[in-house]
């Protein structure tokens, strides 16, 4: 499901920023996974939530909402 190569198509087509956010404990869609997707995602951002897993808003949310924040933030004249 979190295989990169079943998206390429459809995620090189992007045309706006794109933030891929991932847990370091991610056992679901690990942090390589997110990083090949940011590769072939044009105007991509890869960020990884240290000691995190799958559930990043439940188990940190504190770097969750910072990290999301700074990247609207970065991006507000994309999505204005």
């Amino acid at each position: 499901m979190c295989d990169a190569r079943l998206w390429r198509g459809a995620v090189a087509a992007l045309t706006v920023p794109v933030l891929y956010m991932c847990g370091s404990e991610d056992t679901l869609c690990p942090p390589e996974r997110h990083r090949k997707w940011a590769q072939i995602t044009p105007d991509a951002q890869f960020t990884e939530i240290p000691g995190a897993g799958h559930m990043l808003p439940l188990e940190a949310p504190q770097d969750f909402a910072e990290t999301l924040k700074t990247w609207l933030n970065n991006n507000k004249e994309e999505f204005a």
